[in-house]
């Protein structure tokens, strides 16, 4: 048997590769070649609707994630903000005992700045639990602050001879009252938490 030539091996590859591209061109092969389309077709079919189920399934998943991180920071935010206010809460507390034991000692000018200490941190406190409080306690609040800048306003003017000093009992109770109310708010953002 004589041995094949490179050449005749290569013209043999290239015919058989030629046979193995048109075969789904010839006449015999019509039905065949349909019949794999048709299945190729539905299998790709199946394949496209699983990535839709897919993706469905993966958007809906990103959207949930996005809610309960979007939940998350919303309740960090209202940590954030009860602890503030517990802050101030507190400053404010210390500052109103200051504030009486300043009037039980005469020291109106030290009791007016420590007076105004509780006013701001009370303003504070307002702005962050405004709305985790109810009416009535927010309406408490906003008259004492209001009761406090009166107070700063009549001791300032007393101080310089227009007017009389308040009386030290009934400044002494109102600020009771005070810290009354400071403590119920306390109780309310405990509760909130």
């Amino acid at each position: 048997m004589a041995a094949a030539t490179p050449t005749a091996n290569l013209a043999l590859q290239s015919a058989s590769s030629a046979s193995l591209f048109s075969w789904p061109f010839q006449q015999t092969n019509q039905l065949t070649v349909a019949g794999v389309g048709f299945w190729l077709g539905l299998a790709g079919m199946a394949l496209t609707l699983a990535g839709f189920a897919m993706t469905y399934w993966q958007l809906r998943k990103t959207r949930t994630a996005a809610q309960e991180a979007k939940l998350a920071v919303s309740e960090v935010k209202l940590r954030i903000a009860q602890y503030d206010a517990v802050h101030d809460l507190s400053e404010a507390e210390y500052a109103l005992t200051m504030t009486s034991a300043h009037i039980g000692n005469g020291s109106w000018k030290d009791a007016i700045s420590t007076y105004e200490d509780v006013m701001r941190a009370s303003l504070r406190v307002k702005t962050f639990v405004s709305d985790k409080i109810d009416n009535d306690t927010n309406a408490e609040i906003d008259q004492m602050i209001t009761r406090i800048g009166r107070f700063c306003k009549s001791v300032d003017l007393s101080i310089g001879g227009a007017g009389n000093l308040p009386n030290p009992a009934n400044s002494r109770d109102i600020i009771r009252k005070q810290s009354a109310l400071l403590t119920r708010v306390r109780h309310l953002l405990s509760k909130k938490v």
